[in-house]
């Protein structure tokens, strides 16, 4: 999604005062890719902090082989109070 995009739904979202989830729609499970959804999540730039659900796909071999860099993700999300913890196999 382009930064203009994202910047547009973020201040709908605000502007309607409903929560904003997200997804991983790019099948990266790199530490820049869980850089930046943390930044998305619980990081100090002005979008920071608006996520509040995060849903995971496409969970297989590509993510397992950094399950490492994806454990670290969920530490740091960990420490975000505003994002909703829970586990579904949906």
């Amino acid at each position: 999604m382009c930064t203009g995009l994202l910047q547009q739904v973020i201040s709908a979202s605000i502007a309607a005062g409903i929560p904003l989830s997200g997804e991983n729609a790019l099948q990266r499970y790199d530490q820049q890719a869980f850089d930046r959804i943390a930044e998305s999540a619980v990081g100090r730039s002005a979008r920071a902090g608006r996520l509040q659900q995060l849903t995971f796909l496409r969970m297989g071999d590509l993510m397992f082989d950094n399950w490492g860099a994806f454990t670290q993700l969920l530490q740091r999300l960990q420490c975000a109070p505003h994002i909703r913890h829970h586990l579904s196999n949906a």
